[in-house]
């Protein structure tokens, strides 16, 4: 559906409300003719349908409104800052004796804020977190959060977790990348959009992925999500998560056309494993790279 009939059909919902306010009842014939006509399996999607693109307003956010105006209040958010605050006058007359009114008139002004964390001295729920963590020995609740998961059995260092997602990606592919591309900079963890700098000052995405296979094919699929930050992608392509066999290493630049498209235009790049879907990529094959990944692989599969 485009645009324009979408915007018609709309413009025609509408004229229907406005010409019979009781439209939108569910036994209304025209509703329900109208329900079909358009595709909807329920009277309930279509209502949805109709809040969604502005021709009705969702009840709760009518009785919300009502609810408000009914106290005096322009809006709901009004009211209930309102009522909080009204929940909170004796506590905050103990907070205004022990840490001064400047503070008080800071917590009426933020009273969405979890009284815990005001009777803490902290100012929003990050620090309050980071600051229990603090007592606790860590760095931050960050740090706390990781020691928690990894004591309790909930997860283990990726380096120690094959099973990992990051394992594969980050501990295999990108490790290795580092050490076969001498003049790549790593960047930090979940730096976004890329992975490395290069020695030119080029920015360097990486993405491994392993075959997967429909109906006896099997294909690569690469994510690429409209970067154009950075300049160039390497992409590796696996056999799988088991045997981890590097098969194709490819370095292309953002702006390269791949069928027609450049390609950081696209959110993903699927390549086909035979031999039509890869000989156009020929080109941007990094051979002696590649062998060397294999012989970083092959010792680490020795030494562990």
């Amino acid at each position: 559906m485009t645009t324009t009939e979408l915007n018609n059909i709309i413009k025609e919902v509408r004229e229907k409300i406005k010409n019979n306010p009781k439209y939108t009842h569910p036994c209304n014939k025209d509703f329900q003719e109208d329900t079909k006509r358009l595709g909807f399996n329920s009277g309930h999607k279509y209502i949805a349908w109709m809040q969604q693109n502005g021709i009705l307003k969702s009840v709760t956010k009518i009785n919300r409104e009502l609810l408000a105006n009914a106290y005096g209040f322009d809006n709901h958010n009004d009211f209930q800052r309102n009522n909080e605050n009204n929940r909170n006058i004796k506590f905050y007359k103990r907070l205004e004796d022990e840490y001064g009114k400047e503070f008080v008139d800071w917590a009426i002004n933020n009273s969405y804020i979890e009284r815990k964390i005001l009777s803490a001295g902290c100012t929003n729920l990050r620090e309050y977190n980071n600051k229990i963590a603090r007592n606790l020995g860590f760095k931050d609740w960050n740090d706390y959060r990781k020691n928690w998961r990894y004591e309790t059995g909930r997860c283990f260092p990726s380096k120690d977790n094959e099973d990992c997602s990051q394992y594969f990606g980050i501990v295999i592919f990108e490790e290795i990348i580092e050490r076969i591309f001498k003049t790549f900079q790593r960047m930090p963890p979940n730096n976004p959009k890329f992975d490395y700098i290069c020695g030119n000052g080029y920015k360097i995405q990486a993405e491994a992925r392993c075959l997967m296979y429909y109906n006896n094919n099997s294909r690569l699929e690469f994510r690429v999500d409209y970067n154009n930050i950075a300049d160039y992608f390497l992409f590796g392509g696996f056999d799988n998560r088991i045997d981890k066999n590097l098969l194709y290493l490819w370095l292309i630049h953002k702006n390269e056309i791949i069928r027609g498209i450049e390609l950081w235009k696209r959110n993903d790049l699927s390549i086909t494993n035979s031999f039509y879907g890869i000989e156009p990529f020929k080109k941007y094959e990094v051979i002696d790279k590649l062998d060397k990944f294999k012989e970083c692989m092959n010792r680490r599969r020795e030494y562990g």
